[in-house]
């Protein structure tokens, strides 16, 4: 195997883990772990307006800290990421993914409710 194919491998390998750790940095509560996944800014729906195609960029800081406070109240998550697809392009990739997460919480009388959530992520292309 050539160099730029070992090299190939390695980057996608990268991309894979990437993904597999936002997964588990979400699951754990983690929000300096998950932190750690984004780049200082991140680009994401502005869910002040509640306007699904308005985007804005927010510091990871605080994209972090308002995805894991938002699972707070929720006693456990689990993401499951499939059908994943990286695209290579000599130094840019992009990553697409279906995403199921499985959560439970409980009402009042601790009685525990599942409920499961389907969803694409996408990594836009990085350098």
């Amino acid at each position: 195997m050539d160099e730029s194919m070992v090299q190939r491998v390695v980057d996608e390998l990268d991309i894979l883990r990437l993904l597999a750790a936002v997964a588990q940095s979400a699951d754990d509560g983690d929000e300096v772990a998950y932190r750690t996944c984004f780049a200082d800014e991140v680009l994401c729906y502005n869910r002040a307006t509640l306007e699904e195609r308005e985007w804005r960029y927010v510091s990871s800081r605080d994209y972090a800290r308002r995805s894991i406070t938002s699972a707070s109240d929720i006693d456990w998550t689990r993401h499951r990421i499939g059908n994943t697809i990286v695209i290579l392009d000599g130094d840019r990739a992009t990553a697409r993914a279906d995403v199921v997460v499985e959560m439970q919480s409980s009402d009042e009388a601790a009685k525990p409710h599942n409920l499961f959530l389907t969803d694409g992520i996408s990594l836009p292309a990085t350098e």
